[in-house]
């Protein structure tokens, strides 16, 4: 099948899915649809590497519950992200769905759990993680799937030993779309910590290495001003190399956010990502969704917040900080690190970033 000339494969079972996968490179991946509560499902196929921001899935309606989330955002971020993704959303407890919780966040007897599906049960009333019928993966991690499905029970695709053996699959929390006035989004000013809000030593992990830099202070009065969430959002490598602990990050966060806010800079929400590819733990020692300029960080506070993220904007001190995110504005303030090639606008200050949009408003 093709539409917008895009193939789009269809299979009526497990096993018609599998032999064709087992033809394909294992590293290749596809966009993968499928109905998360449907046992005789249809699955839908499609290559990652076509633009699917003009495409029209609308016949896949029927399939999937995906439709009724943000797509674009996850079609997007497929296309940039080096790990592989489930879709989720984040709605209330109902009588007739089962969910998950924990999307590669909690560890368990010193192993990353990764997703892990909690059943009705084990709830009290909260929200939580529903699966929508997207994912994009590997060939052999689709593989596994089947595989494991077919041993189970259990009618869901992606079955709890899949998740106890695929602790690298991320899940990505996709908003519901929306016309209603009083769920209006706000936009949002990202700001990267060491370089940004304090100076950068390297490996800041404990509060007396921490030194503010005096114009962060005005520039979050500015945004918060105009009525804009105001988020940290930063890489905390030295937590995968071993300098500090995750525990150190939030204490010394906390700390911060009290500082700034005798200062009349108050920030919304503070999200850091421990995880790098070169790490010391085996834990933490990993590709991710949320390590910048990936877009995980982000997509953690849209979650959270009702955030526009078409109209936010992510301020940082290095290329990396230009977050890989259709529609996301960025600025870059000279420090350490050298600013060649950037293709955002660059200032020499914080002092010049207010000024310049201070004069927007003039």
């Amino acid at each position: 099948m093709e539409t917008n000339n895009i193939e789009v494969l269809s299979f009526k079972s497990n096993q018609e899915l599998f032999n064709f996968l087992d033809a394909r490179d294992s590293e290749e991946k596809y966009l993968f649809f499928y109905d998360p509560l449907e046992e005789a499902r249809p699955f839908y196929l499609a290559h990652i590497e076509n633009d699917f921001r003009d495409s029209d899935f609308s016949f896949l309606r029927g399939v999937s519950e995906a439709f009724s989330f943000d797509l674009d955002l996850f079609f997007y971020v497929s296309k940039s992200s080096p790990v592989e993704m489930l879709g989720f959303s984040l709605d209330r407890k109902s009588e007739n769905s089962h969910y998950f919780l924990g999307l590669n966040n909690e560890f368990s007897s010193d192993r990353k759990v990764g997703l892990k599906r909690f059943y009705q049960k084990k709830l009290a009333n909260e929200d939580c993680y529903r699966e929508i019928g997207i994912a994009f993966m590997k060939v052999k991690t689709l593989r596994l799937a089947i595989s494991l499905a077919s041993k189970s029970m259990n009618k869901f695709f992606f079955t709890d030993e899949f998740f106890s053996h695929c602790s690298f699959v991320e899940g990505i929390p996709l908003p519901k779309k929306t016309n209603d006035e009083r769920l209006k989004r706000r936009p949002a000013l990202f700001l990267d910590r060491d370089g940004i809000i304090n100076k950068d030593f390297g490996y800041v992990g404990s509060k007396d290495r921490v030194e503010f830099i005096q114009g962060v202070f005005p520039l979050i009065q500015l945004f918060k001003e105009r009525g804009w969430w105001i988020f940290v959002i930063t890489n905390q490598s030295g937590v995968a190399k071993g300098f500090f602990s995750e525990e150190d990050v939030i204490s010394l966060h906390e700390w911060m956010a009290l500082e700034m806010k005798k200062k009349n800079a108050e920030v919304d929400g503070w999200f850091y990502c421990p995880f790098h590819p070169k790490g010391e733990d085996p834990l933490l020692k990993r590709k991710s969704l949320f390590r910048k300029p990936n877009p995980g960080m982000l997509l953690s506070a849209a979650e959270k917040f009702n955030i526009h993220l078409g109209e936010s904007l992510m301020i940082g001190d290095k290329l990396s900080d230009i977050i890989s995110l259709r529609g996301l504005r960025a600025n870059l303030i000279k420090g350490r690190y050298s600013l060649d090639g950037a293709t955002v606008p660059c200032f020499q200050s914080h002092e010049d970033l207010v000024d310049y949009y201070l004069n927007l408003e003039s």
